[in-house]
């Protein structure tokens, strides 16, 4: 049950009254949120779900890892050894995490 605090304008409401929420949405500005027993869908869903950064992160440092362990050095002119060998770098939640967004 909601109250109008608006005196009949309909701008301003607040709950008094509730049994059980079945679903919530949220619209600031052109952000939205909607929660139901499904789950949560921000700005309409468009973009899939939301990455596991630590999930994701190790999995790609083992990408890494087997790349590195199968680098076939490179024959290079004017190099001291003759060789080039250039390792993937690994990677870090911090370069691609948005800290904004949490779940």
């Amino acid at each position: 049950m909601i109250a109008d605090l608006s005196g009949g304008k309909f701008t301003d409401f607040a709950v008094i009254s509730y049994s059980e929420v079945e679903e919530i949405s949220l619209k600031i500005g052109e952000q939205t949120a909607e929660i139901d027993k499904n789950g949560f869908v921000i700005n309409g869903g468009n973009l899939g779900g939301l990455v596991k950064i630590n999930e994701l992160t190790s999995k790609l440092n083992d990408l890494v890892r087997a790349f590195n362990t199968h680098v076939h050095p490179v024959t290079a002119v004017g190099t001291p050894t003759g060789t080039i060998a250039i390792p993937a770098q690994s990677f870090r939640s911090s370069d691609y995490e948005n800290k904004e967004v949490k779940h």
